[in-house]
């Protein structure tokens, strides 16, 4: 669909003609590369995929073993540091280490 221009007298000069015809041969052109592309492998093959015998997945034993005990040390030295915060005398010794201050 190419585009004729008028005269002036038509209304349409030569440059907005000119204008929309470059607009379209550039549509066309943009939509030939894009088919072109399209068809084209996307990809190629570098090296040949390496297979291990043993199959790679999560080790959900150790995963298990590693949440237990950073649960369990996270607990304690949670729980520890709250109850340093607290004011409570425990032992005798706390006592009168206090009362020395």
């Amino acid at each position: 669909m190419l585009l004729t221009g008028l005269d002036s007298h038509g209304g349409r000069n030569k440059s907005q003609t000119d204008s929309k015809t470059l607009d379209y041969l550039e549509d066309q052109l943009r939509k030939i590369k894009l088919e072109k592309a399209r068809l084209q492998d996307p990809w190629e093959l570098i090296t040949n995929p390496t297979l291990f015998n043993k199959p790679i997945k999560p080790q959900k034993k150790n995963i298990l073993i590693f949440g237990f005990l950073s649960g369990l040390i996270g607990g304690v030295v949670f729980s520890l540091l709250l109850e340093k915060k607290k004011d409570v005398i425990y032992s005798y010794e706390d006592m009168k280490t206090l009362a020395n201050d």
